[in-house]
Parts: structure tokens; C-alpha cells; sequence
């Protein structure tokens, strides 16, 4: 059996994302910076999914109502 090598997100690293994001550098900044994919950033900022796994992100509930996800987002600015 192979042993896992891919590396794990830990809670320092998480909140060093939420940190670098509060000071305004996009998700692609993010990622160069800390040697990560631009998506395993998204994934952990992205306050509408949820992260399986030991690091769980913190989802804002000021509102009853669903927020809309990526694609609707962007089909909505595409006009589609």
C-alpha cells in the first residue's frame, strides 16, 4: 500500500490564509505565497463550502437564506 503523500492543511495554515485574505491579496497571491494550489485556497475560504476533514471553516450565518454558489454567480454575470 502506497502512504499518502500529499501534504495537510493545517489550522495555521488556515488562519494564515484568512489573514492574508483580510489584507486584501487574491486567492492566486495566496496560493504562490504559501506554496499552495490556487483551488485548495479557494476551497478553504470559500465561507459557502464546506471542508471535509480536520480543519472545518467557520460559516457566517447572518442570513436564513442560501447564498448562491460559484457557478450561479457567474452565470448570473454572464447573463446566461
Amino acid at each position: 500500500m502506497k502512504a499518502d503523500r500529499r501534504r495537510k492543511v493545517t489550522p495555521e495554515t488556515v488562519k494564515r490564509m484568512r489573514e492574508l485574505r483580510s489584507q486584501g491579496m487574491t486567492y492566486q497571491n495566496i496560493a504562490k505565497k504559501l506554496n499552495l494550489s490556487y483551488l485548495t485556497v479557494y476551497k478553504y475560504l470559500n465561507p459557502e463550502k464546506e471542508v471535509k476533514g480536520e480543519v472545518e471553516t467557520q460559516k457566517e450565518e447572518t442570513s436564513p437564506e442560501k447564498k448562491p454558489g460559484f457557478w450561479a454567480r457567474l452565470k448570473a454575470k454572464l447573463g446566461a
